[in-house]
């Protein structure tokens, strides 16, 4: 089983928000990497499904484009991934995945010619960045 690293965490985690004990174990894991009071980092594995698990269990699973086009790039073989887990209260907590480019998806990647994804706003969830778990982790929810 690979492991696949990056240098940030751009792949957020979908329905996190249903597994909340499971990522308040994961955070408060004495093997975590405690980055600061908010986030540590964990690995985490991608399994043929896209579902995201810790060692305490489901976290979540990749959106059903991003696994559309994750399973495209990498393939569906299961594979572990560093996760960070952010939480403002701890009660609420966002996950973010790991994921580079390697050679291979480097190739499928240019030929897509897609917008670099930092520069693009997020235009896929009602209320734009500020939709859904960011609002209520960051108390702006409507």
């Amino acid at each position: 089983m690979a492991h696949i690293k990056s240098r940030g965490f751009a792949l957020e985690v979908k329905d996190e928000h249903k597994y909340t004990k499971t990522l308040r174990r994961c955070f408060n894991d004495r093997d975590a990497i405690k980055l600061d009071e908010r986030s540590v980092v964990i690995t985490v594995k991608i399994d043929t499904q896209g579902d995201v698990i810790s060692g305490y269990g489901k976290i979540g699973e990749l959106s059903y484009d991003d696994k559309e086009y994750y399973f495209e790039l990498y393939g569906r073989a299961e594979h572990t991934t560093d996760c960070k887990l952010y939480t403002r209260t701890g009660e609420l907590f966002g996950a973010y995945l790991s994921i580079t480019m390697t050679e291979n998806t480097a190739t499928k990647l240019l030929a897509k010619d897609l917008p670099n994804a930092e520069l693009t706003p997020n235009t896929k969830s009602k209320g734009g960045i500020l939709g859904g778990f960011l609002a209520r982790l960051f108390g702006q929810s409507k």
